[in-house]
């Protein structure tokens, strides 16, 4: 059996399933800070590590064989429980539709801007309002933002006050495509992160990432060099990188030819075929023990 989440559905089957003797897996997809982040907690050292002390108790515990996204969770959720789980580190990979050419859907004919993530405090989009605000060539700018979420409100506010070209809207898979392909750059803000896959969707469209380096985000293990990333919170900072690439387009061909191999280690169908392999050595070294 396999867990998704350390909730209780997820829970409540592990434990009844162990004590059927029946193998458990379970992959790690939630990091404290999401869960502290909507009570007011997000930057509390000791909510967040009694988070990760519950997720342990609750769940991982029970489990034969850990999934971890990046190598970036396993090792923070290790260094809180100072415990090493058996587990296997495996992408969760990026859907062929991304890497498929598809006719791009440009909105405007300014230089556009994609930036993925649901509206909440940790993916920290107003940053990049900030920037394009603060840049000189804002009225040159269009930022399409996907997604939803609380924080959608003020974000909308933001960029209006600050007199930022921007758009928000919730995209269907089948519309991400056209949408990537129809902008110029990705930027990624988030400050908590266990690997995006709405960034690495981007880089298999083709799109050239400005990464966040946030220490508590493993997204900034896909920028390729420092043009590819800005200080965590620094909208200033961002706007230079932005600049880097808006005022000499022949560096964003540079770069997306650069990401042109990195990208195909992300595709879904091997990330999942390694998944097959981790749950049919899970079931295998329950059966032996038997």
């Amino acid at each position: 059996m396999h867990v998704l989440m350390p909730f209780p559905l997820g829970t409540t089957a592990a434990r009844l399933a162990k004590k059927a003797g029946i193998p458990v897996t379970a992959s790690f997809h939630a990091q404290a800070e999401n869960v502290t982040a909507h009570i007011a907690c997000m930057n509390s050292r000791l909510v967040n590590h009694i988070v990760y002390l519950c997720f342990y108790r609750v769940l991982y515990r029970r489990v034969d064989t850990v999934h971890y996204p990046t190598q970036f969770i396993k090792e923070l959720f290790e260094s809180h429980i100072k415990k090493t789980l058996p587990c296997r580190v495996i992408s969760n990979g990026v859907n062929d539709v991304f890497f498929l050419p598809t006719q791009a859907e440009r909105l405007s004919e300014k230089f556009t801007i994609f930036c993925m993530g649901r509206f909440s405090k940790e993916k920290s989009q107003q940053t990049l309002i900030k920037a394009v605000a603060g840049s000189g060539f804002k009225d040159e700018i269009k930022l399409r933002f996907a997604g939803c979420g609380p924080r959608e409100k003020k974000l909308r506010r933001l960029a209006k006050r600050m007199g930022v070209d921007a758009d928000f809207k919730f995209y269907s898979r089948g519309e991400l495509p056209a949408a990537l392909r129809g902008a110029d750059l990705y930027v990624h803000t988030a400050v908590v992160e266990i690997e995006a896959i709405s960034c690495l969707e981007a880089i298999a469209s083709g799109l050239v990432p400005i990464i966040c380096d946030s220490p508590r985000s493993a997204t900034k293990i896909f920028a390729l060099d420092g043009h590819c990333l800005f200080k965590a919170g620094n909208w200033r900072d961002l706007a230079d990188k932005i600049a880097y690439f808006y005022r000499e387009p022949a560096r964003i061909q540079e770069y997306h030819e650069k990401y042109s191999a990195f990208k195909q280690q992300f595709r879904q169908e091997d990330c999942m075929l390694q998944m097959e392999k981790m749950l049919e050595e899970t079931a295998a070294l329950a059966k032996k023990s038997k």
